[in-house]
C-alpha cells in the first residue's frame, strides 16, 4: 500500500468505537488485531 492508502485506513480505523467492535473472549478487540496485522503491510494478501 501506498502512504495514501495507509493514511485512509488509519482514518477509517479511528472512527471506529470501541461499544461497536466485536470483543473477543479474550477481552482484545478483533478490529484492533487486524489493524495492528494489517497497517504495515506492502500489499494486499
Amino acid at each position: 500500500m501506498d502512504n495514501k492508502m495507509k493514511l485512509a485506513y488509519k482514518a477509517e480505523y479511528l472512527k471506529l468505537r470501541c461499544d461497536k467492535k466485536w470483543k473477543l473472549p479474550s477481552g482484545n478487540y478483533l478490529e484492533d488485531i487486524l489493524y495492528e496485522y494489517a497497517k504495515d503491510m506492502s500489499h494486499e494478501r
